[in-house]
């Protein structure tokens, strides 16, 4: 078996996103749930996030965001 990592490191299946890979209106995992993307800080690896389950904005550093194939890029919920 061969497992290659190109964006960050891998945890629980979950990559730990790098502040070079991260798009505005991307949806990614935010303790535990999805949230989209609003602004990026790449000086200071900080991130603007839209968190529509406490339907508020939040700044965020990076490393406490995760890349996560399950959040679709039209919905805050899983499937």
């Amino acid at each position: 078996m061969i497992i290659t990592l190109c964006a960050g490191s891998l945890t629980n299946g979950v990559e730990k996103m790098n502040i070079e890979d991260v798009r505005n209106g991307e949806w990614v995992e935010y303790h535990k749930h999805p949230v989209e993307v609003l602004s990026i800080d790449k000086q200071h690896n900080m991130v603007t996030i839209y968190d529509a389950r406490s339907q508020s904005k939040v700044d965020v550093h990076i490393d406490e965001l995760k890349d996560d194939p399950q959040c679709h890029c039209d919905s805050y919920l899983y499937f």
